[in-house]
C-alpha cells in the first residue's frame, strides 16, 4: 500500500474501531484474492502481532510512529526486511 493509499484509508475509515480478529479476517480475504501477496501480508501480520516491541512514538514523526529503519523487521524475519 502506498503512502497515498494509507492516507486514503485514514481519511475514509480512520475513525472506525475494529478488533484485530476483524483485521486478521480482512488479511485472510486479501490473500485469497491475491495469493502472491501472502508473504508480505504474513510479515505485516507478524509486525502487528509484535508492534509493542518496536520502538515507536506517535508524537515524534509527522506520519507513522516508527522512528527506526527496517532493522527490527529484518531481525524478526531472518534478514528479510
Amino acid at each position: 500500500m502506498s503512502a497515498s493509499n494509507i492516507s486514503r484509508l485514514t481519511e475514509r475509515r480512520g475513525t472506525e474501531r475494529v478488533s484485530f480478529a476483524d483485521v486478521a479476517d480482512h488479511l485472510r480475504d486479501f490473500v485469497r484474492l491475491d495469493p502472491g501477496a501472502s508473504a508480505t501480508v504474513e510479515r505485516l501480520a507478524m509486525y502487528l502481532t509484535e508492534v509493542e516491541t518496536v520502538p515507536h512514538d506517535h508524537d515524534v514523526l509527522d506520519e507513522g510512529s516508527v522512528a527506526v529503519g527496517a532493522d527490527h523487521m529484518a531481525h524478526e524475519t531472518g534478514g528479510r526486511a
